[in-house]
């Protein structure tokens, strides 16, 4: 049974899976034979071999009457599967074009807007939450306002990749937290260079303490509503997504209050206080393990001579303290 789920797992049928088995035990046989030891229905018989045939797996002799042959299995495999790869090549070249071509057609259809239409949908599950997370970055234009939760912190870091295509795209990206959700700039400090470099030109953030609700504002027409858990603020219950051009105004009013009344966080300096703070700790456990390093040649060239000095007196007097008298 587990041989004949495995065929059928690759693509072949229930009856050509019974076939080619029979055939592997039986050797060359005539369709009869095949037929009462797959107990694959005789009126089905030569078609199901025909077409294992054409899929590589039994070869046929034409004689009267018509016998057959398995081809060995390693052999059969591999070309069945380099076969269906170049299908599926094929067809996902073919798909690509057609979603390329539906996608300007469909840029052609204009919806019929009605007055003060609402719509809104909800996520509840952590997959749910990371699709509706995901959606709005993909599909933002102009902007996005957000007062995250602390909990959005992991989810910021599975979305990165959209943040900053949204900023590629010109998006503008504001967020306002609390002082709790600055370990963000932690996750940031590990990224590559490059994002690095368009995550300090391109966000924007201030810190407030001032708010007791959770919310984003897109493209000044969605609005995103954080339910925090009513045991554990820290937690998020669900979130709704409500498509109401008068709410987001309300609510984008709100934000920009708070925002006004928030500290602007000046993520390129803390960027640079997290990476020469990153360096410390290596160097305080390159110290301990008593690895030798040339202060001159690793640090003034990647921080600057006034961050070299400055630890290189913290260094020495590490070293005094540790010294024996």
């Amino acid at each position: 049974m587990q041989k004949k789920k495995l065929l059928l797992d690759i693509g072949l049928n229930a009856y050509e899976a019974a076939a080619y088995l029979s055939l592997l035990k039986l050797g060359v046989s005539e369709a009869s034979t095949v037929y009462r030891d797959s107990e694959v229905p005789y009126g089905k018989i030569y078609t199901v071999l025909e077409s294992l045939a054409g899929k590589g797996f039994v070869e046929v002799q034409t004689s009267r009457p018509k016998k057959f042959r398995a081809v060995d299995p390693e052999l059969a495999l591999d070309a069945f599967f380099e076969k269906r790869k170049a299908e599926v090549e094929r067809e996902m070249a073919l798909l690509k074009v057609s979603v390329e071509e539906a996608k300007q057609a469909l840029k052609a259809v204009s919806p019929q807007k009605r007055t003060n239409e609402v719509f809104w949908t909800t996520a509840i599950t952590e997959s749910e939450i990371m699709k509706f997370a995901t959606s709005v970055y993909r599909e933002v234009k102009k902007s996005i306002c957000v007062i995250p939760p602390t909990l959005g912190m992991p989810i910021i870091a599975s979305l990165l990749p959209e943040i900053i295509k949204a900023l590629d795209r010109g998006v503008k990206i504001r967020l306002l937290i609390s002082p709790r959700f600055l370990a963000l700039v932690s996750l940031f400090s590990m990224q590559e260079e490059e994002t690095r470099v368009k995550l300090k030109k391109s966000l924007d953030i201030r810190l407030s303490q001032n708010f007791d609700s959770y919310f984003g504002v897109v493209d000044d027409s969605v609005v995103i509503l954080f339910q925090p858990h009513p045991q554990d603020k820290d937690r998020v219950l669900s979130v709704v997504k409500i498509w109401d051009s008068g709410l987001a105004k309300n609510l984008k009013e709100e934000f920009e209050l708070l925002w006004m009344a928030g500290e602007r966080l000046d993520l390129e300096e803390k960027l640079k206080v997290e990476e020469v703070s990153e360096l410390d700790e290596e160097l305080e456990e390159e110290l301990e393990l008593g690895v030798d390093f040339d202060l001159e040649d690793d640090l003034e060239e990647d921080l600057g001579l006034k961050e070299a000095l400055s630890l290189r007196k913290s260094l020495r007097r590490k070293t005094n303290s540790d010294s024996p008298d």
